[in-house]
């Protein structure tokens, strides 16, 4: 009886044997010396990116409405000082 040492996982329900085995043969899953991580990889990298560009989406949108925000409060100071130059002005002028 042998101890089959070199899987590959194939996905989250399956594991592919690298060598040939027989009946009776055991998979101690401490004792493997060589596991094909790259599928684990490739879904923990896939969440990971998938997660960083939501964060990056949040922020884009917590940016944008900050730069519409402040672009509103520019134009109103800009209408308020145009309103009382005006004002100003007109007052000049009566006064001349």
């Amino acid at each position: 009886m042998a101890k089959i040492k070199d899987i590959t996982i194939v996905d989250e329900h399956t594991l592919r044997l690298n060598n040939d085995a027989e009946k009776g043969d055991t998979i101690d899953l401490f004792d493997i010396n060589q596991v094909d991580m790259s599928i684990i990889t490739k879904k923990i990298d896939e969440a990971r990116d998938k997660e960083y560009n939501a964060r990056l989406n949040n922020l884009k949108e917590k940016l944008n409405l900050e730069k519409e925000q402040a672009i509103q409060q520019a134009i109103d100071t800009y209408k308020e000082t145009n309103i009382k130059l005006r004002e100003q002005l007109e007052n000049q002028k009566e006064s001349l």
